[in-house]
């Protein structure tokens, strides 16, 4: 599997899709990244990644036309790594959100808080057509595992 990535530094509506994308043959993964994995960071994961579908969901309805604003936006260095056309072909694909947290994320937390949010937030999102994956990450990881 070839996996590609572009980062986000821009908005649509002053909404913030993602802090990564990734993206793959069949999937659009869409990574919004929050630091410990405790009620407040899982709070406004939840909300970003909600918010965010909610702003896809619109717009692929409604408006094509902010997904190309979206890309002009982008950062030079991250349109030459895909063209534009290409770029609103992603948004045709299955849509993946990516809840990462730098840290102390387990499958068996002890923060029922945390957990029912995330639960809900699968729901929500299984409901709009997207799926949602959770994972721990942290920056020296990834880029070890890429030299």
């Amino acid at each position: 599997m070839n996996i590609k990535e572009i980062e986000v530094t821009t908005e649509i509506k002053y909404i913030e899709l993602a802090d990564l994308i990734f993206y793959d043959d069949n999937n659009t993964y869409l990574m919004c990244n929050k630091g410990e994995f405790n009620g407040e960071h899982v709070r406004d994961l939840e909300n970003q990644i909600n918010t965010s579908s909610k702003m896809i969901e619109s717009v692929l309805k409604n408006d094509k036309n902010l997904i190309k604003q979206y890309y002009n936006d982008l950062d030079e260095k991250e349109k030459e790594k895909i063209q534009q056309e290409d770029f609103l072909k992603l948004f045709d694909r299955q849509i993946v959100f990516i809840a990462g947290f730098s840290k102390n994320y387990r499958k068996q937390t002890r923060s029922p808080y945390a957990k029912y949010l995330l639960c809900e937030l699968e729901k929500k999102l299984k409901n709009s057509g997207f799926n949602l994956l959770i994972t721990n990450f942290t920056y020296d990881d990834n880029k070890k595992k890429a030299q």
